[in-house]
């Protein structure tokens, strides 16, 4: 919560008050749901991201083991709710810094990357030890997170996948497994991180990730008749068109040249670039 509101009292500092938020900010930054002239997150899209947030955040790794290791169903529910909602005043909380970024780095100091608002807010606004510990804190928040994940990750391969062709493992055989797994997750992790540049684009595919995961979850606890074979059809045929082949189509020519898949669309603002319609970005022609 600290590190999330930081940075707004120095922002409101900076720019004069609350007032002049609304003077340097285009009135349609302040506007729920987006007019599709200005943004692509419209209404529905708005209601969209909402309803696979709430399929998605059932598989997400680790989440199971902590409800499953509370004291008692009360203790998991209140846990597990009260977590999910205060994640939803941070993004509150992001948002209004977003807003503070916008008024801050407009004109001819305006940022060529979005991505980097948070850090070059940080580095403008926060005197030298505030930095440092805004710096340790994201680190120390990261580090926490992705360890849980990277044990949660490696526990599942080694009970649901490598068991299955060695089911008498030893304890010890199972932990160095989940050792050499937990260095694959991290170093999958440094390829991802190092070929996506895209906040957003990075968001979205976590959630096209989980919902076939999450949809599994879900439907057990509704449809009793599901069997093992309908869980494996149901994550591999969405996560099939879903991830690999928007990232395989792009380089197959005859695809990626194809008329049907070739549209102009809208530039999102005057002078702005068009959006993609169904590959990640777009590119000239040679």
């Amino acid at each position: 919560v600290i590190f999330s509101s930081l940075l707004i009292p120095f922002g409101f500092r900076w720019i004069g008050g609350w007032q002049q938020l609304g003077r340097l900010v285009p009135a349609h930054f302040f506007s729920l749901f987006g007019q599709p002239a200005h943004s692509p997150y419209t209404g529905l899209a708005v209601v969209a991201i909402l309803l696979v947030s709430l399929v998605q955040i059932n598989a997400v790794m680790g989440n199971m083991g902590i409800y499953g290791s509370a004291r008692n169903e009360l203790a998991a529910r209140l846990g597990g709710t009260a977590g999910l909602y205060a994640k939803r005043f941070m993004i509150i909380l992001w948002a209004i810094t977003g807003l503070i970024a916008v008024a801050i780095f407009r004109g001819p100091g305006s940022l060529s990357d979005s991505d980097h608002a948070w850090g070059a807010m940080s580095n403008r606004l926060l005197a030298p030890g505030l930095l440092g510990l805004m710096l340790a804190g994201m680190l120390a928040a990261q580090m926490s997170v992705l360890s849980n994940q990277a044990v949660a990750i490696s526990g599942l391969v080694v009970r649901n996948l490598y068991r299955q062709f060695r089911p008498n493992l030893s304890g010890e055989g199972a932990v160095f497994a989940a050792r050499v797994t937990i260095v694959c997750v991290l170093a999958l992790g440094v390829i991802a991180a190092l070929s996506m540049t895209n906040v957003a684009s990075i968001l979205k595919m976590l959630l096209l990730v989980n919902v076939p995961f999450g949809a599994a979850v879900v439907m057990i606890f509704f449809w009793r008749r599901l069997t093992a074979a309908a869980v494996w059809t149901g994550v591999l045929l969405p996560m099939l068109v879903t991830i690999v082949l928007p990232l395989a189509i792009p380089f197959i020519p005859e695809l990626r040249n194809h008329p049907a898949l070739l549209q102009m669309s809208r530039p999102i603002a005057d002078g702005a670039a068009p959006e993609a319609l169904f590959f990640e970005s777009i590119g000239p022609s040679d």
